[in-house]
């Protein structure tokens, strides 16, 4: 099952409450284009979705809300960490999600409406459950054109085939109201989830032949072994005659945090990339340099290390990243409104030229919102001034 596009309302920090993000190919797809995967004519999904903006301009957000789709469609309302915690707080009333799937040639629409399992919101902290749920089957020929539309149009060209409140007594039995009807669907989705922060070292059974990862990410690493009672390890540098003989704790300390980060989102990307799944990525420059960044995307983008369609979904403060990044369709801004909300733009619907640098774009302010504002840089310059100065006349 691939997950096509996702919407959500009631969001706090978005334009209008409102959070849509569409994952198929909109534009052309070239034969040669490895960056996508084809699902049926005229349907692909982007292999690679980048999200970038500025300090608080809601891109964790962004990611959060998407785990909550992945986790609704895969049968649930639970977070996995790193983006686990209140999903309450990203809305400001029990939202409404569509979800747009595709699966052996169909195309199904998820209506999720949420509530609170109790009356009031300040209690029900966790306690989301699905109010109504409806599940539709389009039916026709599926157009670029109508899925642009969003997943209203979709579902007045659909067949519901499944509705949570007329489900039998049996059904709703096994049903729990944390439960979405999706679990009866014979499609899963796989999700591998990674934050912007440290990444602590994987269990001893995923340290087991990693020594070509982590020469990536520090070539001055010879091998790495693990002890058969799994507590140890032996760690050769090029530059030392013995390995050393290291506690887990210890081998935490003597690895770099980019080390230990780039070997953390390796392994979540091939976990992603041998079932086709969904790999979120908050912040993907954080501890890497730029050519370790592109390896990284590049995995999803090859068609020989992405034979299953995974998908990669991350964000960025550096738009220079998104220069490595052939096609319009599958970058995101997000801006912030003068208001202080954040307005998402998928690039493509603003810039129609393919050899624009996707860095000047952003760092010019064409589509405004994607800089700091020159007020804002100007009072933390004469911030700094006032504090240096006066500490020269002291």
């Amino acid at each position: 099952m691939k997950l096509l596009s996702v919407s959500f309302n009631h969001v706090k920090l978005f334009e209008n409450g409102i959070f849509e993000l569409d994952l198929f190919a909109s534009d052309k797809v070239p034969a040669s284009d490895e960056s996508v995967t084809l699902l049926e004519k005229p349907l692909a999904i982007n292999n690679v979705v980048a999200l970038a903006g500025i300090n608080a301009s809601g891109k964790t957000t962004a990611l959060r809300l998407m785990a909550l789709a992945l986790s609704v469609v895969q049968g649930g309302l639970t977070l996995h960490s790193p983006f686990a915690g209140h999903v309450e707080d990203l809305f400001d009333a029990p939202p409404r999600m569509k979800a747009v799937l595709w699966e052996e040639g169909q195309v199904f629409i998820l209506d999720s409406v949420l509530a609170y399992r109790d009356s009031a919101p300040r209690l029900a902290r966790g306690n989301f459950i699905f109010e109504e749920e409806v599940l539709y089957r389009f039916k026709g020929a599926p157009t670029k054109a109508l899925f642009r539309q969003g997943a209203d149009a979709l579902i007045d060209h659909s067949e519901e085939i499944m509705r949570r409140s007329t489900l039998d007594h049996a059904s709703k039995m096994f049903l729990a109201d944390s439960v979405s009807i999706m679990t009866s669907q014979s499609g899963a989705i796989a999700s591998a989830y990674h934050a912007s922060g440290d990444a602590p070292l994987p269990t001893s059974d995923n340290l087991l032949d990693v020594t070509d990862i982590l020469r990536a990410f520090d070539a001055d690493i010879e091998f790495l072994r693990v002890q058969e009672d799994g507590n140890l390890f032996e760690l050769k540098f090029k530059r030392d005659e013995r390995p050393a003989l290291l506690s887990r704790k210890e081998l935490e300390h003597v690895l770099s945090s980019g080390t230990l980060r780039g070997l953390s989102l390796v392994q979540s990307a091939v976990f992603s990339l041998a079932c086709g799944g969904y790999f979120l990525l908050d912040e993907i420059e954080n501890h890497l340099n730029k050519q370790l960044v592109h390896v990284i995307v590049d995995l999803f983008v090859c068609k020989e290390s992405n034979p299953y369609g995974a998908v990669l979904i991350f964000t960025t403060h550096y738009p220079e990243i998104l220069d490595s990044i052939h096609r319009k369709d599958c970058v995101y801004f997000l801006a912030r409104e003068a208001d202080g909300r954040t307005c998402i733009v998928k690039y493509s619907d603003r810039v129609d030229r393919i050899e624009n640098k996707k860095s000047e774009v952003f760092l010019s302010n064409y589509i405004k919102g994607t800089a700091p504002r020159f007020a804002d840089v100007a009072a933390l310059r004469s911030y700094a001034k006032s504090i240096t100065g006066g500490l020269h006349h002291e």
